[in-house]
């Protein structure tokens, strides 16, 4: 009987941990997803893009102004979040989107949050059509990168193969 009770015992701990280590592993795949699903968005915007217009060719910063496929300005940047910043002890973002106001076409201006908790957001234009985008975005107390290499799709269709 005390055999079946240790073997019982071994048995339940193991399970049970199992359980827990279970809880970890789909909470941090869904974290992934949802950063990876944004961010996506993020390169499909930049991707559809006419013109970079900053950072200038080389440069790193932490902002991104280009033109749109509708030839507007479109600003990202960075905001901080005071809350996120209290609960995860360090400074914490969002990165978000700025489209000014057209009158001419009855749109008014668009202030949106494109991604949450983000710790460190870098943009580096590479040559003519080209930006590098660096994320990293904290997740119940885990870091994520993500880096991407984007071409402005209105660039390389004018190119010759």
């Amino acid at each position: 009987m005390a055999v079946f009770a240790v073997l019982f015992g071994v048995v339940w701990m193991l399970w049970s941990r199992s359980r827990r280590f279970e809880h970890i592993l789909s909470s941090n795949a869904t974290a992934q997803y949802q950063v990876r699903r944004a961010f996506l968005r993020l390169l499909q915007d930049v991707q559809q893009a006419i013109d970079i217009v900053l950072p200038g060719d080389g440069y790193t910063q932490p902002f991104l102004v280009l033109k749109d496929q509708e030839n507007r300005v479109v600003t990202y940047y960075l905001t901080k979040n005071a809350d996120a910043s209290a609960r995860e002890g360090v400074a914490i973002h969002d990165l978000m989107r700025k489209i000014p106001e057209y009158p001419a076409t009855g749109q008014p201006a668009k202030d949106e949050r494109v991604i949450s908790d983000v710790v460190r957001m870098t943009f580096t234009a590479i040559g003519a059509g080209g930006v590098m985008l660096n994320l990293l975005v904290r997740v119940e107390g885990r870091d994520f990168p993500l880096v991407s290499m984007v071409r402005l799709k209105a660039l390389s269709s004018l190119e010759p193969l």
